[in-house]
């Protein structure tokens, strides 16, 4: 039997993964949008903020926040704050980028080897 909040947690970190891969290695602001989900809630940098529905974080927001804790915490991402709705700063650790085969010739050896 598949377990369904494996699965939505796979989707979520391969979006996010994604996300962060095309940035690196520029800090983001990343909210559930990165992780493919609509974002409802409002933050205070939002226009409208303080308006309408949409003050609570709707569980796809809760989860990805969960995900990207969880992220943080096995050393994947780094960021430099948590918010009410997202994470500022955020940029994938080295583990990530080997765990995702990108290939930075600036970290091999023999990048610096005379001949």
């Amino acid at each position: 039997m598949v377990n369904q909040q494996a699965e939505k947690f796979d989707a979520a970190v391969i979006n996010i993964f994604s996300h962060l891969r095309m940035s690196f290695p520029e800090p983001l602001f990343i909210k559930a949008d990165s992780a493919g989900y609509t974002v409802v809630s409002k933050s205070a940098g939002d226009e409208d903020f303080g308006s309408g529905p949409g003050i609570d974080l709707s569980s796809d927001e809760k989860h990805f926040m969960a995900c990207v804790q969880w992220l943080e915490q096995e050393g994947y991402i780094r960021h430099s704050g948590a918010g009410f709705n997202g994470f500022d700063g955020a940029v994938l650790t080295r583990r990530a980028i080997d765990l995702l085969g990108v290939q930075l010739r600036s970290f091999d050896p023999e990048t610096y080897r005379d001949d």
